[in-house]
Formats: C-alpha cells, structure tokens, sequence
C-alpha cells in the first residue's frame, strides 16, 4: 500500500477495505468500471467476479499478462475491455494500458452488460449445471 500510496489517495479513490454481502454487492454495482488485475507470476485459476460484476451491469476493465485468460473468456465488447501486457514490460506501461481499458470500459452501456451478464452467468443455471455433473 505505501508504495502505490499516491494513486491510492486521489481524490476520486475511495477505499472501503473488504466487503461482503449486501455491501460488496452494492459497491459492484455502484461501480463505473470493475477493474480485474493480477500479478504477474499468478496462474490464473478462474474468476467468479466476472459474473457478480456484469449481472450487476458495471462493465469491466482487464489487464492480463498473457492471452487465453478467465477476462477473455468471460468479456465481450458489450461488457468489457481487455489489456494484455507483456511480462517484461514496465509497471508504468501496464498501467497506462489498463487506464486506457478503465476509459473505454466507462462508456459501455450499463444495461446491455447486465443482461449479456445474467444470460450468460445465470446463477441457477450455474447452479444445476455443477450439482447434477456426476464426480
């Protein structure tokens, strides 16, 4: 934190620790832009948080490391905007790269992404499809 103190402390961030229920729900969909990132060396896993952002109907802004990642399979040009940097480039660049996505992100409609996200992240669907899958 003290080293991204700075950007941390504008005037328009607002840092509200971690959430739950209600009040992570409120905050996504509250939200212009969800901003998904991870470190650089992290294999990523998948990402529930795709879902809970575009059924709340905030698009979303990615930066990933490498294509072939959870953002592309999850984000269409109707929800989101993806950034691909390359491992070895700057912290600076990357950054750059993301504030450009966050920019692009803002202007996609609200609406639209929440119904392409609750078509394609029905939770119940979601639901039935994991519970009657044999092991």
């Amino acid at each position: 934190m003290l080293r991204h103190e700075r950007l941390f402390s504008a005037s328009h961030v607002k840092w509200v620790g971690e959430l739950g229920g209600p009040a992570k729900t409120a905050a996504i969909r509250d939200a212009s832009v969800f901003v998904y990132t991870y470190a650089r060396t992290y294999v990523e896993a998948g990402a529930a948080v795709f879902g809970e952002s575009l059924r709340a109907g905030t698009p979303m802004a990615a930066l990933t490391w490498r294509e072939g990642t959870c953002a592309e399979a999850a984000l269409c040009d109707q929800t989101g905007v993806i950034a691909v940097a390359h491992p070895d480039q700057s912290d600076e660049t990357a950054s750059e790269l993301l504030a450009l996505a966050i920019e692009q992100a803002e202007d996609l409609n609200h609406t639209e992404v929440q119904e392409i996200g609750m078509h394609r992240f029905d939770p119940a669907r979601h639901f039935t499809a994991m519970s009657t899958r044999s092991c």
